[in-house]
């Protein structure tokens, strides 16, 4: 340990270098350097998946708990095991796990006590006494509440219960067995061994029948022999022949959503314990509005409605079967479905909701008789067939005791077990004890519900309930899932936002809401009804006793793809002391469609992101939050929205300071200038007319989101491009941003404003599109495809005079060639236009503040050379941006994160990052003033490790800035006959006249100091 301090404090080695070094766990070298434990330490092995893996768990794990499914750590761990598999496969990585194996023991131990207070808010869902009537009264609470939040009272079409029975012959070649009932003498012919099938039913309360899945092991009948089982089954082959996960997925897309009913949501009751509840089925059924819920823990034989008619289909197989017959694959499906066919009437299927207490909703299981059915049923039941009536008659002549102590039904009444799967031991198997306080082995997993872990609030459209969860010695409410607006669907795709429909009750915001439609898969489920904000609100800080200024964060991503859920906004409330807002708003086609005219005028993301704002500004108060000091700040595409959000003429007073973050709105491809093209393109593709804007229009209205999402990534344009961006609209956006920045009604707000020194490096890392740099001609190539979309008429010219600008007119070094490209990409794309905004808006006199980022994370991945990339500078803001594992910032890294998150939080409280506190900043930050021929002109701050005061500099890159700026600008403007013809096909020689012109442009490039 001496030797690895050594290393650390007198050779500089990183935090995380030293621990991969001496094999030492980084937490333990962290808590060695700062001399405390860190919050929330772990055991065992405690980062085998991502924190955005881990997020995925609980998110899950919640889901299941609040719906009725308890989440055992066997379960939790087929959960990990499937996000991990998922989360690897869609980011191109290998497994760090055996699939074979599974997780172990110890990564459980470390999880839980990572997640130690929202494992215990999970348990507390399904904490119910142990008793059944207790269960019972606990799931008809449960299901009422959600009947009338879904309006599902009165709607027994909407209202279904699954469950699955099983057939099975042991490797004697004994009878065939009907789940626990038994058919005397029946075999299955071709000596089969082990053989199972298993059959899942679906019902709704209104007596209808979803079609059957049947599931064989190994194989299953041909299509005509399968024929004469029920109508329009779906059959499937399992290794086991269980009903398994895809299988299920399947049964779910082809058969239960084409035939459920079309209103949503829906409800489907299942086996608490069952295994079809996975990550992707409830990905699957939260996008198609499907409520999965849970029958009451281990009563679920007294509350199941499709044990009843199983129950009878027992007699009806009894009849149906001879003994010694011979039964195989086809002649089961022919015998099933008679069987099926009498037995699952509607009349029986209502009795059996009925009598179970699942619908009517009851706490009890009564047997009705059919003096107490309505006149409606009754006619239904004088219309039955004898065989049918004789089941109903058998029904009503049971007992309460009877019915909830059958052995004969589809479920086992031994005790639940769990199952410990380690990779250093075998598998044991321990049944769940039966004290209340929950198995010993199992702590905090049966805790008490702490009454102040679900926070309420009031919002002007209703009450919500989030959760409470403690980070860094602060208690931090999260609000998320809140909905700002109006599904914008059916006829509202393609049109400004409306409000959000008010609700009775409390509303459960304790989940992230679907982000929105996109091309990449990695940002959690999509949905066109993704209007959602997440609230982070501290609850014990140093401003706990006054209004909190607000910080609302609109994500990047080209607008094109990512989500909110992807920032985390903790660690600025914590450590900043403010509230956090994050932000979905539409993207791609669904948010910036335009056709430039009143047909779609596009900008419906702008608008989304603004009406969230305004929602800040309505509600933000009930949260503790100061609706007089609210921030927006976004990076990338975001730090553009914020910028047009600055400047638009339809944002007047709803908010106070912006920070623009490596994207502004004069940034090339920050705007479509031909959006009618675009539109046009993807109508095309997609068969549509292209004449008539309108009706362009009206048929991608009609089209299904996923198509049209499909189609939209077609057209997304090129690395440098995209083409679904916002446009000159004459209303959101009047004119060109520049232009209009110099009248633009800025309302008296501070800006804070800055990018990264190297915001190119992307571009040349591996896999990225300028990495494939390889000599001078493909140097060219993308160096002119980056320029011409900005500079079509003379793109040549502007190009021959960047090589030159930056010492790169010969060179034909390939790894020279991508630094210069990175470099230029840089200058071009962020550098200079952040400059040309922070230039713009202080000369009308507004405070500004600017920044340059330069630090290198110590984890990046990209090529040596390249220092503070584009983007980098958000892992300090947001430490576990997209799984990233916080204690991968060494020690200096981190106290640049607390400093970063100081001067941002700082400037949102008072529109100055040095106050109300500077005495733990390193620096002061100056405004970024324009004195023109002073040393002090235009002062910006550089952010990077180990700060001091020499860090404060003047007039950033001012060759670069003229260049890109003032020089291109002018030669795009040069009438094109007096320039050479585009790129050639052989460029490693320039023509003479362009070095004449690039030397002009050169010694007036040398003026500039």
């Amino acid at each position: 340990m001496e030797e690895l301090m050594k290393d650390i404090t007198k050779n500089k080695l990183s935090m995380f270098a030293a621990a991969k070094k001496y094999g030492v766990p980084r937490q333990t070298v962290r808590s060695k350097l700062t001399g405390r434990t860190a919050v929330d330490a772990t055991i065992g092995r405690p980062r085998i998946l991502s924190q955005v893996e881990e997020d995925s768990i609980l998110y899950y794990m919640k889901y299941r708990a609040e719906r009725g499914f308890p989440t055992s750590r066997k379960t939790v761990l087929t959960l990990a095991l499937t996000v991990h598999l998922r989360y690897c496969a869609e980011n191109g990585r290998a497994p760090k796990i055996d699939p074979q194996k599974g997780f172990a023991r110890k990564w459980w131990m470390g999880f839980r006590k990572r997640h130690s207070t929202m494992i215990a808010q999970i348990d507390s869902l399904y904490k119910v006494s142990r008793k059944s009537a207790d269960k019972m009264k606990h799931f008809t609470d449960m299901l009422t509440t959600t009947m009338a939040k879904e309006d599902l009272t009165g709607q027994p079409h909407r209202i279904y219960n699954a469950d699955e029975v099983g057939f099975d012959l042991d490797s004697e070649m004994e009878p065939l067995t009907f789940a626990k009932m038994n058919v005397p003498g029946a075999v299955i012919r071709k000596g089969s061994h082990d053989h199972k099938l298993s059959c899942l039913e679906c019902v709704a309360a209104d007596g209808a029948a979803i079609p059957p899945l049947i599931t064989f092991s190994k194989s299953f009948p041909p299509t005509d022999d399968s024929a004469e089982g029920p109508d329009n089954a779906l059959y499937a082959a399992t290794p086991s022949g269980f009903v398994e996960g895809d299988v299920f997925m399947r049964w779910l897309q082809e058969r239960f959503l084409p035939f459920c009913s079309p209103v949503r949501p829906v409800l489907v009751l299942m086996d608490p314990g069952s295994t079809h509840v996975t990550p992707e089925a409830i990905d699957f059924a939260s996008k198609n509005d499907i409520i999965f819920m849970g029958l009451s823990f281990r009563t679920s034989l007294i509350r199941h409605p499709l044990d009843l008619p199983f129950d009878r289909m027992k007699k009806k197989f009894d009849r149906l079967v001879e003994p010694d017959s011979v039964i195989t694959k086809a002649s089961f499906c022919k015998i099933y479905a008679k069987g099926r066919e009498s037995v699952l009437s509607k009349a029986v299927i209502k009795k059996a909701f009925r009598k179970s207490g699942v619908y009517p909703a009851s706490a009890s299981n009564e047997v009705r008789r059919s003096d107490d059915l309505d006149e409606e049923e009754e006619a239904r039941y004088q219309a039955l067939l004898p065989e049918e009536r004789e089941i109903i008659a058998h029904a009503k002549e049971l007992e309460d005791e009877e019915f909830n102590c059958h052995k004969g039904l589809s479920h086992s009444a031994t005790p639940e077990v769990f199952s410990w799967t380690n990779s250093d031991e075998e598998e044991t198997t321990q049944p769940l004890q039966d004290d209340a306080e929950g198995p010993s082995w199992m702590p905090g997993f049966f805790t008490e519900s702490n009454e102040d872990a679900y926070p309420t609030r009031t919002t002007r459209l209703g009450r919500v309930s989030g959760i409470t969860v403690v980070f860094d010695g602060t208690t931090v409410e999260e609000y998320l899932g809140v909905p700002y607006a109006a599904p914008p669907t059916g006829p509202l795709r393609f049109k400004p936002p409306k409000a959000a429909q008010p609700w009775q009750g409390v509303r459960n915001v304790s989940t992230f809401g679907n982000s929105c439609m996109q091309t990449r898969t990695r940002y959690g489920p999509v949905s066109e009804d993704c209007l959602f904000l997440n609230i982070y609100v501290p609850v014990n800080g140093s401003d706990a006793t006054q209004s909190r200024a607000v910080m609302v964060y609109i994500h990047g991503g080209r607008f094109n793809y990512d989500t909110a859920l992807s920032f985390n906004g903790k660690w600025l409330a914590t450590r900043g002391d403010v509230i956090v807002v994050t932000l979905n708003y539409r993207l791609i086609v669904f948010g910036f469609l335009s056709t430039g005219d009143r047909s779609s005028p596009g900008n419906y993301g702008l608008m989304d992101q603004r009406a969230a704002i305004v929602w800040v500004k309505d509600n933000i108060a009930n949260f503790g939050g100061d609706p007089n000091r609210v921030t927006i700040f976004g990076e990338s595409a975001g730090g553009m929205a914020v910028s047009m959000q600055l400047i638009s003429p339809r944002t007047t007073g709803l908010f106070q300071r912006a920070i623009c973050q490596s994207g502004v709105a004069m940034t090339p491809g920050a705007i479509n200038y031909n959006p009618l093209a675009a539109a046009r393109k993807l109508c095309e593709y997609l068969g549509c007319g292209t004449d008539d804007p309108a009706g362009m229009v009206s048929a991608l209205m009609d089209m299904d989101a996923d198509e049209l999402t499909q189609a939209a990534a077609v057209f997304t344009g090129n690395f440098t491009r995209r083409v679904w961006l916002p446009v000159i609209d004459g209303d959101f956006l009047p004119e060109e941003p520049a232009r209009y920045l110099e009248s633009a009604p800025l309302d008296g707000r501070q800006l804070l404003i800055g990018c990264n020194n190297d915001e190119g490096g992307a571009q040349v890392g591996d896999g990225a599109p300028a990495s494939h740099i390889v000599d001078r001609q493909s140097f060219e190539y993308y160096l002119n495809s980056s320029l011409f979309p900005t500079y079509p008429k003379n793109t040549q010219k502007i190009m021959e005079a960047a090589m030159y600008e930056c010492g790169v007119w010969e060179e034909t070094d390939p790894e020279v060639l991508r630094r210069a490209f990175a470099q230029m990409y840089g200058d071009f794309e962020y550098l200079a236009n952040t400059v040309q905004k922070a230039n713009l808006y202080s000369q009308r006199n507004h405070p500004t503040y600017m920044y340059l980022f330069t630090h290198r994370p110590s984890f990046s991945a990209l090529p040596e050379y390249v220092e503070a990339s584009h983007g980098q500078e958000l892992y300090f803001l947001f430490p576990d941006l997209r799984g990233n594992d916080p204690d991968s910032l060494s020690v200096e890294e981190e106290a640049l994160s607390r400093t970063m998150i100081k001067y941002w939080t700082n400037f949102a409280k008072t529109g100055n990052p040095m106050l109300p506190s500077s005495s733990d900043l390193p620096t002061d930050w100056p405004q970024y003033v324009p004195r023109f021929g002073q040393p002090t002109t235009k002062q910006y701050l550089t952010l990077k490790t180990n700060m001091t005061g020499d860090d404060i500099s003047s007039n950033l890159r001012p060759k670069k800035i003229y260049f890109w700026t003032e020089v291109a600008p002018a030669l795009e403007s040069i009438p094109q006959s007096t320039c050479e013809p585009g790129i050639s096909a052989s460029p490693a020689v320039l023509p003479r006249e362009a070095m004449w012109r690039v030397c002009a442009i050169v010694l007036a490039l040398c003026f500039i100091k």
